[in-house]
């Protein structure tokens, strides 16, 4: 009964029927010592303790979902030990539950907690941190290490679903979802300093960011970002986190922006418009083709050019300039193409008529049958739309199917690294 008098006593300080408003994120960085004498990297880097000074205590606060207000949101949460629910920081308010299962809704734009009672109850500040003491909970069915961080965004109307987490766990979690388990060991050690350098530069621009303005975030769990699931049980993925444990890549004095794709098909970054000179190792001027082998190094899409003007009229973004185009395309014509080969503007062409779109745009076009990049060619034959291209991303950094070739023809990881991102050095945050 003593726990249940402490829940009592503190329920009433996070949880009201009043309204409040949003004034902050949860705490989350709490560091833990270890001991990282067997799991430092066996060779000696350099050290750059100015980036972040412990890698023990880097914690990254990821982006599961982002949900309008206007939408009702009911998050389910699970653990085997309890929970423990925190204000925002600055507040050292906490309650403690013993209940196995807690039910968090969005309603009226606001956030409720639903009770042993089946009452729910509004949750001060539409701020709450949720905390166990087992190694992970689950939400909404998936499993997550570390706490998660619920807030209502007001500025932009949004409930954000955020998993904080050390940036080792993270990265363990990561390679489960942007590496093919089953490749060598040193690729999965390529992936996990890539993955890793990623998320500490990403980490360093949310700083920066929230000098201006809160950021509630580090890195999103999308495609632009990395794709984070939360935990695995792919454990022999650790070895290749854990023999590369706090390896980044930089540039100069600087944590390096380290873009990887699956395959980058033999185009040659420095030769695209758009690229980033004041990144020279995402310039890359030495073809890779140690990726011919992959089945993304060449593909061939072709459909039929009625469901192709469907399929591009149903996104929104394309249906106003393609509201009076009609549903006949006599021919299709790429009419810029960069150094590298990349498509950045295409006209189709009517009866009568024309419309100029952008190379992306095509991509909405195939998206049943999936364009893998801009760089193509095009052409109509009688009845259907064929596209011919190379590559499968951006094409910018590592390319993940290249440089697994490379492993495989014998490159040590730390070449391999050094040909996708030319002029970084490798250093670590310990």
């Amino acid at each position: 009964m003593i726990i249940f008098s402490v829940i009592i006593s503190l329920f009433s300080l996070l949880f009201t029927q009043a309204c409040t408003g949003h004034t902050g994120l949860a705490a989350v960085d709490r560091p833990y010592k270890k001991d990282l004498q067997e799991q430092r990297p066996t060779e000696a880097l350099e050290i750059i303790p100015d980036i972040i000074p412990d890698v023990t205590s880097i914690k990254i606060r990821v982006l599961l979902e982002e949900v309008p207000t206007s939408k009702n949101k009911k998050i389910v949460l699970k653990s085997d030990n309890g929970f423990v629910l925190e204000s925002p920081s600055g507040s050292e308010n906490t309650a403690l539950f013993q209940d196995k299962e807690l039910c968090i809704s969005n309603k009226y734009n606001q956030l409720y907690l639903k009770c042993k009672d089946e009452k729910y109850r509004r949750i001060k500040n539409n701020n709450v941190e949720i905390c166990n003491s087992s190694q992970c909970v689950y939400v909404n069915g998936s499993k997550y290490q570390g706490s998660i961080t619920l807030i209502l965004d007001d500025t932009r109307n949004r409930l954000l679903i955020i998993n904080t987490l050390d940036l080792e766990d993270y990265v363990y979690s990561v390679l489960r979802s942007e590496a093919i388990t089953t490749w060598p060991m040193d690729m999965l050690k390529i992936q996990a300093i890539a993955s890793r350098t990623f998320a500490v530069f990403s980490k360093q621009q949310a700083n920066k960011k929230n000098k201006n303005k809160n950021t509630f975030y580090d890195i999103k769990n999308t495609n632009y970002c990395q794709i984070y699931k939360g935990l695995h049980s792919f454990h022999h993925l650790r070895t290749a986190v854990n023999e590369t444990r706090g390896v980044i890549l930089k540039y100069k004095d600087n944590v390096a922006l380290t873009m990887f794709d699956i395959c980058c098909g033999g185009v040659v970054p420095g030769h695209l418009r758009y690229r980033d000179s004041s990144k020279p190792y995402l310039c890359r001027t030495q073809r890779c083709t140690h990726c011919k082998n992959a089945s993304f190094y060449r593909w061939k899409q072709d459909i039929h050019h009625k469901t192709f003007l469907a399929q591009l009229k149903s996104n929104p973004k394309l249906e106003p300039k393609l509201k009076n185009f009609g549903d006949k395309l006599t021919d299709i014509q790429i009419i810029d193409k960069d150094k590298a080969g990349l498509v950045h503007k295409i006209k189709l062409i009517g009866p009568g008529k024309h419309v100029i779109l952008a190379g992306k745009d095509l991509k909405r076009g195939f998206k049943k049958n999936g364009m893998r990049s801009t760089a193509f060619s095009i052409k109509k034959t009688k009845d259907r739309i064929v596209a011919v291209g190379n590559g499968y991303g951006h094409h910018t950094g590592l390319c993940q199917w290249g440089a697994k070739a490379l492993v495989d023809n014998g490159w040590h990881y730390k070449k391999i690294l050094n040909f996708y991102y030319p002029n970084t050095k490798l250093a670590t945050l310990i």
